[in-house]
Formats: C-alpha cells, sequence, structure tokens
C-alpha cells in the first residue's frame, strides 16, 4: 500500500520488487493482487479520503487506513480471493464468475491448484 510519505513510498516501492521477482516465480503461495493503484491521490501518495489525519497519540498518520480505505482493501482481497478460486473470471470486468459466495470459498479448504502453502 502506498503512504502520504515519499520516502515510504521509495521503500515499499523496493520492498515490492522483491516480492515480485522473488517470491512470486518461486510459487511460495504469493500471488500479485492488482488495483492498489486505486488508493493514490494524484501526487502518487495515499490518499488523504482513504487515510486518517492522526494517529491515537493524536500525531499525523502517514500510513494507516480509514474505514472507507479498509473496505476498498477488502474488497479487493476479496475478489483476489474469488478470482483465484475461479480460475481467472473476472467479476470487476462483468465477465461470469461461477456464483460461489465469499463465505463458501473460504469455508472450500483446499484450492484446486497447489502451492506453497499447502502441504504435500
Amino acid at each position: 500500500l502506498p503512504t502520504k510519505l515519499e520516502e515510504l513510498n521509495r521503500k515499499g516501492v523496493c520492498f515490492n520488487r522483491m516480492i515480485i521477482g522473488e517470491l512470486i516465480p518461486s510459487n511460495f503461495g504469493v500471488t500479485f493482487v492488482d488495483g492498489f493503484q486505486n488508493f493514490l491521490d494524484e501526487n502518487g501518495l495515499l490518499s488523504r479520503s482513504l487515510s486518517r489525519d492522526l494517529n491515537r497519540f493524536k500525531r499525523p498518520d502517514f500510513l494507516h487506513l480509514n474505514l472507507r480505505g479498509l473496505a476498498r482493501l477488502g474488497s479487493l482481497i476479496k475478489n483476489a480471493v474469488l478470482l483465484r478460486k475461479s480460475g481467472g473470471v473476472d467479476r470487476r470486468k462483468r465477465r461470469a464468475v461461477d456464483g460461489t459466495s465469499y463465505r463458501d470459498v473460504a469455508a472450500s479448504g483446499i484450492p484446486e491448484q497447489r502451492d506453497g502453502y499447502q502441504v504435500s
């Protein structure tokens, strides 16, 4: 996720490059989730409409999401799970999904495609 500080964003981009370059190709169960660009404002920083202004100590909060941002993040994760479970059919592109609810997907156990999370 982006932050409200450019320096933290640079560190995050470096970390993400390592994940994309090392973990995803190793098939260790890491999946790329598209849609985080929707958290950016016009300056490439975390949008103020999706983030907290102050932390619990009444200091500026550069990192944490507000309720609206958390809802958007939850939606991204839910769609990623459903997309993986449905074999690549994307609801956001108005293509039919197999109709499985999030609850049923989460309770269904081991997915058909094995990755680094399953014990052989």
